[in-house]
């Protein structure tokens, strides 16, 4: 277990519900530690949601969890982003376009924390995940093909979108929503074609900080910009 999770993880994971039995799904481990990640930022006072029964409870078992407690709230990399960038990248490009994007800080616990958890969501992906957590960035030629089937309108904003990857992801997104809206085209349908145009699917990753991950020159390549 402890090749595809922290070993807090999975103390907290059992800190949950001591008394009772609790078969782990391989396949869904990701979401027991975005529980974690929570309960982490929870813990130090990080968390925009916060309810005081639910702190309390939230930050007993984390104190469970994790004997040896950082001084500060380590800036941890999501792990469905992880494996989905480790299915794109060896883990040390990973580490460099994290940096570059602000996800890592120059802190060394943050890196050495981001490189582990690189390489248990790496090992995850390989063999546990589902398929629709599998991530295959598209050819140039293959995303050529399949934005030749979509609408006029749909493929302006793909093109509109990666210009624009270089703004900040709320803003971006808001100007996304101003560039659907003037092309008639709907916002699902709109992350539907972005999906289908990356990786031949019409849902995967959050859009903006995968498609920052993989970088402007490469989604222009692949939007048809």
């Amino acid at each position: 277990m402890l090749k595809v999770m922290e070993k807090e993880a999975f103390l907290f994971f059992y800190a949950k519900r001591p008394e009772k039995q609790r078969d782990l799904e391989l396949g869904e481990i990701y979401r027991l530690i975005d529980e974690f990640d929570l309960a982490e930022r929870i813990y130090f006072n990080q968390a925009e949601d916060r309810s005081e029964n639910r702190e309390e409870n939230t930050k007993r078992m984390y104190d469970m969890s994790v004997p040896e407690k950082p001084r500060a709230c380590p800036k941890r990399i999501n792990y469905s982003f992880a494996s989905s960038l480790a299915q794109v990248y060896n883990i040390d490009e990973c580490m460099k376009r994290l940096k570059e994007l602000g996800h890592v800080s120059e802190s060394p616990l943050d890196e050495k924390l981001a490189r582990e958890r690189l390489e248990l969501a790496s090992f995850w992906a390989e063999n546990y995940a589902p398929p629709e957590m599998r991530v295959k960035v598209n050819a140039k030629e293959e995303a050529q093909k399949i934005r030749e089937g979509m609408d006029a309108g749909v493929k302006e904003v793909l093109i509109e979108f990666a210009l624009l990857l270089d703004e900040e992801e709320k803003e971006l997104y808001e100007k996304m929503k101003g560039e659907c809206k003037e092309k008639g085209v709907e916002m699902a349908k709109f992350f539907e074609s972005a999906y289908t145009a990356l990786l031949s699917k019409n849902k995967g990753p959050r859009l903006i900080p995968f498609a920052k991950a993989l970088g402007k020159e490469r989604v222009m390549e692949l939007m048809g910009a």
